[in-house]
């Protein structure tokens, strides 16, 4: 039988495990394998071990983001209509996520998302309800256009 786990508990195991930095499409140490104690601005306790990106670092972070941009790159070749999808597919993700990311927040942020989120969904439904944004989300690019 599965043990059902909290968002609080996996935001939790998350934060204090080791952070890499993601290039590439990999999660990779630093380059010189340095790392640094991030901490909780609300108490000032230790939060996190992260890798300590470093110029060697960026410029292969920069290097990876100019392939994925390339004229010859999957997302260039995509249709307007497939990217649509997939950034759709990406906020529903977030959407679906909402809990675990918001513990991942210091708590002032945290307050403030709360405080926000009714306005944000409503916003969002604004947006869904428009002709436009549902024809983006069906495929439908002449429509939109014309919406």
């Amino acid at each position: 039988m599965a043990v059902a786990v909290s968002a609080e508990q996996q935001a939790d195991t998350f934060v204090r495990s080791q952070h890499k930095l993601l290039i590439d499409g990999d999660w990779v140490e630093a380059a010189s394998g340095q790392t640094f104690i991030t901490l909780n601005p609300a108490t000032e306790e230790p939060l996190a071990e992260v890798a300590h990106g470093q110029a060697e670092d960026i410029e292969r972070a920069v290097r990876a983001a100019r392939r994925a941009f390339a004229d010859d790159s999957p997302w260039r070749r995509m249709n307007a209509s497939d990217r649509g999808r997939l950034i759709w597919r990406i906020s529903e993700l977030i959407e679906e996520n909402t809990d675990e990311l918001a513990m991942l927040e210091p708590p002032e942020v945290a307050r403030l998302m709360e405080l926000s989120e009714a306005a944000a969904r409503r916003k969002v439904l604004e947006r869904l309800a428009r002709p436009s944004s549902a024809a983006v989300h069906r495929g439908d690019l002449r429509e939109a256009a014309n919406g």
